[in-house]
């Protein structure tokens, strides 16, 4: 009994990497692809030093912008009534 426990529990662990790893691999889809669209919107050729400095400025105001509007989604989600009356 006690081995069908832990061999239970060790699936459950496995499961909970596989799924932390799955949310790392969307963020970092998410950020590379974002990154792929500064490139084409603005015609950079990253092989010249102004233009991956350019890439540089706008890649963190873009996410400067996901954080200030992240912060404005919560502060929104917070004052919303979510308790039945």
């Amino acid at each position: 009994m006690l081995l069908v426990w832990i061999g239970e529990l060790m699936k459950l662990q496995k499961i909970r990497r596989l799924n932390k790893m799955k949310i790392l691999i969307i963020f970092l889809m998410f950020f590379v692809i974002g990154a792929l669209f500064i490139i084409s919107n603005n015609s950079l050729a990253m092989y010249k030093k102004e233009n991956s400095e350019k890439f540089s400025e706008l890649y963190i105001q873009w996410i400067d912008q996901i954080y200030i509007n992240s912060q404005k989604l919560t502060g929104e989600a917070i004052k919303l009534d979510w308790l039945p009356k």
